[in-house]
């Protein structure tokens, strides 16, 4: 009888033990699984910060673009007013470099996400804006030399009715061309 109840105490300890080791392997098990998890998940997130990285900033690209062309119309399609939008151009150019350097940063601390986005639409609005801005007031500016021409020409063609009436009043009209010319 003593032999089975000792018997009994060591397979009760031998089950324990048993038992604790597969615990401790449980536990490391779990420990390392986790470790694993969060390792693919940091992988994924700096994927999708990468990938997202790259789609943001072509997207800035477009509008550096838009913002070049836009130089380039103003310049060579509204000379007359250029110089009248190399402020609102320079502004641009500020905006569109704060918005690289906030999508810089944010991707340096891995905070792009699927749903991260930047604002280019205002800006290309903008843009679109000033170049529509710039060509009427060249149009405006056009308008207003034609017109000025046109004034200058009637102005020219008044004077040269009048030297006509001096002249013919100083030769048809000698005793009254003193008075004439005083008026």
């Amino acid at each position: 009888m003593k032999k089975i109840s000792i018997m009994s105490v060591g397979l009760c300890a031998a089950l324990a033990l048993a038992s604790c080791g597969t615990s401790k392997e449980s536990a490391y098990r779990k420990a390392f699984e986790k470790a694993q998890a969060q390792e693919a998940q940091q992988a994924q997130q700096a994927f999708v910060n990468d990938k997202v990285y790259t789609a943001l900033s072509t997207e800035i690209d477009a509008v550096e673009t838009l913002l070049a062309e836009a130089e380039k119309v103003i310049a060579t399609e509204c000379p007359d007013v250029a110089e009248n939008y190399a402020s609102s151009l320079e502004r641009l150019k500020q905006q569109v470099a704060e918005l690289r350097n906030a999508l810089d940063a944010r991707h340096a601390a891995g905070n792009l996400t699927a749903e991260s986005t930047v604002d280019t639409k205002s800006l290309k609005t903008e843009i679109d804006a000033t170049v529509a801005e710039a060509k009427a007031a060249q149009q405006a500016t056009k308008d207003y030399q034609a017109l000025y021409a046109a004034f200058e020409k009637q102005v020219d063609l008044m004077r040269s009715d009048i030297d006509e009436t001096e002249s013919a009043v100083s030769e048809e009209c000698p005793n009254v061309a003193e008075n004439f010319a005083t008026r």
